[in-house]
């Protein structure tokens, strides 16, 4: 019996020190420092995860930075039945005694939800690598050199939306190569969690649509198909032989009716890269079914993007916002000075109105604050 316990806390203490370690790095360091210094994507995280607990959609749809709002949201949740906060919706904040303080309270709670994605993403981290090599201590170094580096620790120091979907592209990759330990490959339902945590990652932060041509050239080093397996033959296989293009072409298709111009061409360009990637990976592994891998990869990508933009529009109360994914080549509105509102409120153009006499109902006065944060 004690031998069993040591086995098990062996194999938990590498957990137990990183939470340790971030947490006394978190507190320790002052997390409520200079609160107000370069505040303004904590304030629109905040401000949104007001928004949703008050039973309205997020206005929010740069990146969009869908699950750090909700994770956001949840939080203040959180806090306010543990009774360490007052504001949980807009009202409170409309309400509040002080504005400033009010401010300051999204802020430190947007950093808390950095404090715990930096959590999970540092164990992932440890957990994938330590599947990889076997080595605890090994995987316990890489875990903390992911910590260290710049984009994560600038998120642990101030709240980003990259984190969570770096993470959720971790997951991704980690199904992508576990799909294909069977074959003929891939496992039909690892890879739709594949595909899925993908989409999620792209709903916190778009770009992730451009940076998965490396990230899945890289993952597909570590597959290793079992080599013990049979390839099916037969009727099956003349099947997915017709349904290997006809399933390219209507996922196409379904891009045709989502986007036009150059957002129709990165998605054309993206889904060919995803085809050819597996052609590759079956010219690699000869006993991978090429035709069943690219039937399931394009009927799983369609219904990944599906399901995934579904819930978050059931979430988001009958909204998609999924424009960025659906249209990749929106977002570079955001690289012009002319640029885009990201509030879908119309009201919230009182901040640009050249009259200053209408003054904005109490009801949009956070939601012009934080247009002016957004900019």
């Amino acid at each position: 019996m004690p031998s069993k316990i040591s086995g098990e806390l062996y194999k938990v203490w590498p957990y137990l020190l990183i939470i340790s370690v971030l947490t006394l790095l978190f507190y320790g360091i002052g997390f409520d420092r200079n609160w107000s210094f370069w505040a303004d994507q904590e304030l629109t995280l905040g401000y949104n995860g007001l928004l949703i607990n008050s039973g309205f959609n997020q206005e929010y749809i740069d990146h969009p930075g869908f699950f750090s709002i909700q994770l956001i949201a949840f939080l203040q949740k959180i806090a306010n039945w543990l009774s360490l906060a007052h504001l949980q919706t807009i009202n409170d904040f409309n309400q509040s005694e002080s504005l400033f303080d009010s401010m300051r309270y999204l802020v430190i709670t947007a950093r808390h939800a950095a404090l715990v994605t930096t959590i999970a993403l540092v164990s992932f981290t440890y957990y994938v690598s330590q599947k990889l090599t076997q080595n605890v201590r090994g995987s316990l170094l890489v875990a903390f050199l992911v910590f260290v580096s710049n984009g994560v620790f600038y998120h642990f120091t101030a709240t980003r939306t990259e984190a969570i979907a770096f993470a959720f592209l971790l997951l991704a990759i980690y199904f992508f190569i576990e799909s294909f330990k069977a074959i003929p490959a891939p496992a039909p339902f690892k890879l739709l969690l594949a595909l899925i945590f993908f989409f999620c990652g792209a709903l916190n932060k778009a770009q992730i649509l451009v940076l998965a041509p490396f990230y899945f050239c890289w993952a597909s080093y570590f597959i290793n198909p079992d080599q013990n397996s049979k390839q099916a033959v037969g009727l099956t296989q003349w099947l997915y032989a017709v349904i290997a293009p006809l399933s390219y072409l209507g996922l196409l298709y379904f891009y045709s009716l989502q986007s036009s111009g150059k957002g129709f061409l990165f998605n054309c360009a993206l889904v060919t890269f995803f085809n050819g990637l597996l052609l590759l990976i079956c010219f690699c592994h000869k006993k991978i079914n090429r035709y069943k891998a690219l039937s399931l990869f394009n009927i799983g990508y369609w219904l990944a993007y599906y399901l995934t933009n579904a819930f978050s529009t059931w979430v988001n109360e009958g909204v998609s916002i999924f424009g960025n994914i659906a249209d990749p080549m929106s977002m570079s509105r955001f690289l012009f000075k002319s640029g885009g509102s990201q509030i879908l409120n119309s009201q919230s153009n009182f901040i640009t109105s050249s009259s200053l006499c209408s003054i904005p109902r109490q009801a949009d006065i956070p939601k012009v604050l934080f247009s002016a944060c957004a900019r």
